[in-house]
Parts: structure tokens; C-alpha cells; sequence
């Protein structure tokens, strides 16, 4: 939904930075590259880490031409085909260095999926060191399955990395921004907040898997990609930064989750030992100064340096995503508790009641949260229609001094009609007692339909096509029409 969807970036796996997790994902750094030769053309590829491009961007990929024949090269499939428009620009930008072998140039191509050439541009002068370069390329047809080619004139070895191609006319035409339909699509429902980055990637597989935030802001070529649970990659081009972006083109409170140092309870639980949990705090502090702080701090001058130094004006943090009620939960929930109310007492501080609808009683993580006086705890229920048409009355019982409700994600299981009118019904319970539920939100939001890890979702998409649900349209009519 991000990389391959919101993230409007064309090229799959565009730093070769993929790996195979077993029993998660079995992408390669080669996943959406494949070597183009024609005639006599003898090409070979290969994925290097010898002299890379950053730290955090360890691979590159050889390209090495004994013969050019008819054609030689190496191609990027995109996400399922890479769809272009007639008439749309888009930018173009790669990472390059030969090893003194090549003295010839790239051509950068996009081909139909039947080999007819529709774009082409030439990238010269291809020095002995990384060096960007960039084109604008301008499509004249409408093309669903385009690929991407680099095409080298003479023998020798070219190294590659960061491939990109990005249309111009992004949401609010921001520079690494978003699909424009997807996004618009979001814009219809007129949300007052979005939370991001979503669920169990916040906490992640293992404390290593974990969505780290500061590995997701500053220049995109030095942002350290990760793999998540849901079983794909993730370059992070859609990080903290442009999600603060689209909270403020959307006129939306940002609502952040970050992890708690302790990865998901159903997929082998790791927890951070007590003496390393400073890195964890100090995510969460951090974060704050990142979106509020001034340009002369340390990340408030992170984010004037990316395009924005006036302060993001966040209210809310969520901190763990379902986690369970045990005791090493809670101490390092209330350590990073603790340093938020010292450093920042203006930020609302978010708790989480576990993983399903049965949280709101005493030795519960409801108990836990009013002893501590958070701000809000995070609900999170999937169930059937009928549940929904039986629980209208939910929260009229509910403890009226207590933390507000946050139903952080719910939805009924299907996407049918009957189950969008089920969630209208629920929502009539919900906006009764407006004093103690502050904030709603459907999950998943989106879903590419091709590789659909989870159902129901809000809104479905291919590389061309949007398809707003019933439920969708629910969520509308209540953020349109909100009561007083």
C-alpha cells in the first residue's frame, strides 16, 4: 500500500537493497531486474556491496557488457508493470560510476510490454565515482505495462543504483510525493487525523525489524530501507516526513505510533533489555522535536533542512500497538511515558487496551492506563457484522474520568454492503458518547489488489484503477457530517 501504491515511485526495488526472509519473503536484490540482450549481446548482472553508495545503502548492481549486439542492458518490471500516461513528464534519476572499462553512454528507455521504444534519453559523460544524474522525461502514449530499460553502447562495466522514475504531477505536485488518485481519494473523506505508519510493522518481526523513524527522513538515496511482516520491502521513500507532509495537505492531526522496544507478541516476541532501552525513549522524545521543535535544535533542523521549518504542530503520540498486558510492557511503557511528560507534558500520550474487544476491565491494560492518567487508550477490533449491530451500546457503561477512546483500527470482516451499514451502525453508538471516544479509524486503508495481505480494506487499488468500498463510503458520510 505504500512502496507499489501511495509511494508514488515507478521502479520496484530500486536500490537492489531486497534480501529473502524465510517464512516471510523470498524477494532477492535482483526481485524486478532482469538482464536485457538481443542479437549477439553477452550481458551479466550482479549485486555488489564493495564500494557502495552510503552506509545505509549497501548494494548496487554490475552491469558488465562483453558484447552489445542488437541490445544491452538490465530492466526494471516496476510494480506490476509500470503504468504511464500520454502527455504526463516524469523524472528520471539514477546513481552511476563505471570502473574506468566504460567510456560510452547509458540510454534510459521505456518499452511496451511487445519491445516498441516510446521514451528514450541519453545519459553521458559517466565518471569513476557515484554521481546522480538526472532527466525529464516526457511519455506519448498511455502504457499499463511499460518497463523500464538502461541500455549501454559499448563494452565495458557500468555500476548502477538508486533507480528512479517519479511522476511529476504528484498530490499537491510535492517532490517524492504521493499517487495523486490514491491520495485524493484520501482527501474525499475529509480526515481529521491520520495514524501512521500503520500496526504490527511499528513493532515489527523482532526488535531489528522494528519501523525505526529516523531511518526514514533526510535524503532518500541515504535512508535505510527495511523488509516487514506482511512479507514485502519497504525503501522508507514514504517515512515520517511525507506522512507529516499529507497530515498538513489533508488539514489532518498527525497521530505517529512508535515501538516501545518490544516486537510483536505473535510472531517470536523479543523484548529490549532494561539497559537498552534509551535508544527506544529517546525515538519518542525525539520525534516530538522532530515535529514541533525549533530549526536550532537537532531534528527541528532535520526537518527545515528537508524543505520545513515551521513545526508540524503534533498533538498526539501513540506509543506499542497491541501490545499484551505483561510487566515487561508496562515498565518500558511508562519509562518512555515518563520521559514524554518531563521533556514534552503538551504531548497527548496514547496507550493501547491489547488486540481485540475484550480489554475494558480491572487487572487490564484499561486499569493500567487510568492508574497512569494517559490521554487515550487504543482499541483495536475485528469481528463479524453482527457484533457490530449488538454492541451499538458499547461504551454508554464506559468510565466517564478515565482516558478517552481511541478505536485506533476496526472493521467487520467483508466488504459488503451489509457490512458497511453494520459499521453505520455502530458509529450512531459511537457519536453518543462523543465525551469519552475521541477518535475513529478504519483499518486497513488501502489495499492493492494484487497482493492483498489482509480483508477488508477501505480502499482498493491496481496501478491505474481506484475502488472506493461501501465502508468508504460510510466513513465519508460520518467525516462529512459530522454531529456537534
Amino acid at each position: 500500500a505504500a512502496d507499489g501504491g501511495l509511494y508514488a515511485e515507478l521502479v520496484q526495488n530500486r536500490s537492489f537493497e531486497y534480501y529473502p526472509v524465510p517464512g516471510y519473503t523470498d524477494m532477492g536484490p535482483l526481485e524486478a531486474w532482469s538482464a536485457v540482450q538481443a542479437g549477439d549481446a553477452s550481458v551479466s548482472i550482479s549485486v555488489e556491496n564493495q564500494n557502495p553508495l552510503n552506509s545505509s545503502n549497501t548494494n548496487y548492481l554490475n552491469l558488465t557488457v562483453n558484447k552489445t549486439g542488437n541490445l544491452a542492458g538490465v530492466q526494471n518490471m516496476g510494480f506490476d508493470g509500470i503504468s504511464v500516461k500520454p502527455g504526463a513528464k516524469y523524472d528520471f534519476s539514477v546513481y552511476l560510476r563505471q570502473n574506468s572499462t566504460y567510456s560510452g553512454n547509458v540510454i534510459v528507455q521505456l518499452k511496451t510490454a511487445f519491445g516498441s521504444v516510446f521514451i528514450s534519453d541519453t545519459i553521458r559523460n559517466i565518471g569513476t565515482t557515484w554521481k546522480k544524474y538526472e532527466l525529464e522525461l516526457e511519455s506519448s502514449k498511455m502504457v499499463q505495462d511499460a518497463r523500464l530499460q538502461l541500455v549501454v553502447d559499448e563494452p565495458g562495466t557500468v555500476l548502477i543504483d538508486m533507480v528512479s522514475l517519479f511522476p511529476q504531477d504528484t498530490y499537491k505536485g510535492r517532490k517524492n510525493g504521493l499517487r495523486k488518485d490514491l491520495a485524493l481519494a484520501l482527501e474525499d473523506l475529509e480526515p481529521k487525523f491520520l495514524r501512521f505508519p500503520g500496526g504490527c510493522i511499528s513493532h515489527g518481526r523482532g526488535l531489528d525489524n522494528a519501523y525505526r523513524w529516523k531511518e526514514t527522513v533526510g535524503d532518500v538515496a541515504e535512508r535505510k530501507p527495511n523488509w516487514n511482516l506482511w512479507g514485502y520491502h519497504q525503501t522508507y521513500g514514504l517515512g515520517f516526513y511525507e506522512y507529516f507532509l499529507l497530515c498538513e495537505d489533508l488539514d489532518a492531526m498527525p497521530l505517529p505510533v512508535v515501538p516501545v522496544g518490544i516486537s510483536c507478541q505473535f510472531r517470536q516476541r523479543e523484548i529490549a533489555p532494561l539497559n537498552e532501552m534509551q535508544e527506544w525513549i529517546d525515538d519518542a522524545v525525539d520525534l516530538v522535536e522532530f515535529a514541533n521543535g525549533s530549526v536550532d535544535t537537532k531534528w527541528g533542523a532535520v526537518r527545515a533542512e528537508m524543505g520545513h521549518p515551521e513545526p508540524f504542530n503534533m498533538e498526539y503520540i501513540c506509543l506499542g500497538n497491541e501490545e499484551d498486558n505483561i510487566p515487561e510492557f508496562r515498565e518500558r511503557f511508562m519509562m518512555i511515558t515518563n520521559a514524554l511528560r518531563e521533556k514534552h507534558p503538551e504531548i497527548k500520550i496514547i496507550g493501547t487496551s491489547g488486540t481485540d474487544d475484550t480489554g475494558y476491565h480491572y487487572h487490564s491494560l484499561w486499569e493500567f492506563s487510568r492508574e497512569n492518567k494517559l490521554d487515550a487508550v487504543d482499541e483495536h477490533y475485528y469481528n463479524d457484522p453482527e457484533w457490530f449491530l449488538e454492541n451499538v451500546n458499547r461504551y454508554d457503561n464506559f468510565d466517564r474520568e478515565g482516558p478517552k477512546v481511541f478505536i485506533g483500527e476496526y472493521a467487520s470482516r467483508d466488504d459488503r454492503l451489509f457490512n458497511a451499514i453494520a459499521e453505520a451502525a455502530y458509529l450512531t453508538g459511537v457519536e453518543k458518547n462523543a465525551d469519552i471516544i475521541e477518535l475513529t479509524c478504519y483499518a486497513p486503508l488501502f489495499s492493492n489488489v494484487k497482493h492483498q495481505q489482509w480483508h477488508p480494506d477501505l480502499i482498493r487499488f491496481t496501478n491505474t484503477e481506484v475502488v472506493k468500498t461501501a465502508s468508504y463510503y460510510v466513513q465519508q458520510m460520518y467525516s462529512v457530517n459530522a454531529g456537534s
